[in-house]
């Protein structure tokens, strides 16, 4: 535990920014100090489905992409300014 916190950093988000993107390898998790995210899914047509929102003290990641190092089939968006 004491390795993870030394590891972290501070890390500052604008709404509209995107944690994780698909396509890409997630290759970090953050733990959520202030500000809210979506996780979203993006159709064929283009058409986006939102399936989670996290809020201040929880955990973000791609899980999959994360721990399988494949590349992420959803998108993680910050929906307000975020730490």
């Amino acid at each position: 535990i004491e390795f993870i916190i030394n590891s972290m950093r501070l890390r500052h988000m604008r709404k509209g920014q995107v944690f994780v993107g698909e396509g890409v390898v997630c290759n970090e998790f953050a733990v959520v100090r202030s500000g809210l995210f979506r996780h979203f899914l993006r159709a064929d047509s283009g058409e986006e489905k939102n399936y989670s929102i996290t809020f201040p003290g929880q955990i973000i990641a791609s899980y999959s992409s994360l721990i399988l190092g494949i590349e992420a089939q959803e998108n993680i968006e910050a929906i307000t300014d975020a730490e």
